[in-house]
């Protein structure tokens, strides 16, 4: 039994080594002082593509290869048994899979590719990707990424876009059900909505019940729930505001895509260098 247990640990420790979000956010961080930030953004691209990848492709091969007592594989990936495995690092002394390990390595390079362009004042680069992160096979379940999203939004002054993120995460779209998996999670997200709710109507008094009874009652059209519980006016320059000296720079490109990305949209242009980026 100690034997077993002292192999799992063996193999988690070698899949944290693998799949190490914080050597990939270094990684970005030397490439935008030497290159700029598109050799920065490209960091973060490659190493999300090729980690999801890894999951929604390899792992089920690699898994069938483990339970039938072939442990070779062909991945070249750390192996660890598909069965779930006790981590030491979980709080609450939950069970953790190779993919909840991913997954949640996953997530932090979807915020901090985010945050890259949040700091370069790159705001719609910044919404798209934490749009993309939503749409993501792995990522998108988790509230975290749903969190910060509506965060952002609210900082940028644009609540009304917020709350459309809330219930997206919360209640889903056409009757699809919530979007964040994680019970617990729900609850952070249904706390934090109600917070901004409090905030924009001055009303601390507004309770979470009558929160989950509007949407309740709206869900099946979320457009119409602000006229339950109304929002302050949305500033129509929001696009403008804390416009930073993008206009001045230089070298034209697209926005960056990805396979989450809605079909049909027409990509953005905008004017990137690295100068005038918060580190």
């Amino acid at each position: 039994m100690a034997q077993s247990i002292n192999k799992h640990d063996q193999q988690l420790q070698l899949i944290k080594q693998q799949y190490n979000s914080q050597a990939v956010i270094s990684d970005a961080e030397a490439k935008l002082a030497e290159s700029g930030i598109n050799a920065a953004q490209n960091v973060y691209q490659s190493a999300i593509l090729d980690w999801v990848d890894d999951v929604t492709m390899g792992m089920d091969t690699e898994e069938q290869e483990e339970g039938g007592g072939n442990g070779s594989g062909n991945s070249g990936h750390a192996e660890l048994a598909p069965e779930a495995v006790t981590s030491s690092g979980d709080n609450n002394g939950r069970v953790v899979t190779k993919r909840d390990i991913i997954r949640g390595e996953i997530v932090e390079l979807w915020l901090a590719y985010a945050n890259l362009n949040r700091r370069a004042n790159l705001f719609k680069s910044a919404t798209e990707v934490y749009e993309q992160a939503t749409n993501c096979a792995v990522a998108g379940p988790v509230g975290k990424i749903w969190m910060e999203y509506a965060r952002f939004l609210e900082e940028r002054g644009r609540p009304r876009t917020a709350q459309k993120i809330f219930l997206r995460a919360l209640v889903g779209e056409g009757g699809s059900g919530p979007r964040v998996e994680d019970d617990t999670e729900r609850d952070s997200l249904w706390n934090e909505f109600l917070r901004m709710m409090q905030n924009l109507r001055k009303n601390p008094n507004l309770s979470m019940e009558d929160l989950k009874r509007a949407v309740e009652q709206e869900h099946g059209a979320p457009s119409s729930f602000a006229g339950t519980i109304p929002f302050v006016a949305e500033d129509p320059a929001v696009g403008d505001k804390n416009k930073s000296d993008a206009s001045k720079r230089t070298g034209d490109r697209p926005a960056k895509r990805s396979r989450w990305d809605q079909p049909g949209k027409a990509p953005e242009t905008e004017k990137v260098s690295a100068i005038n980026i918060d580190t």
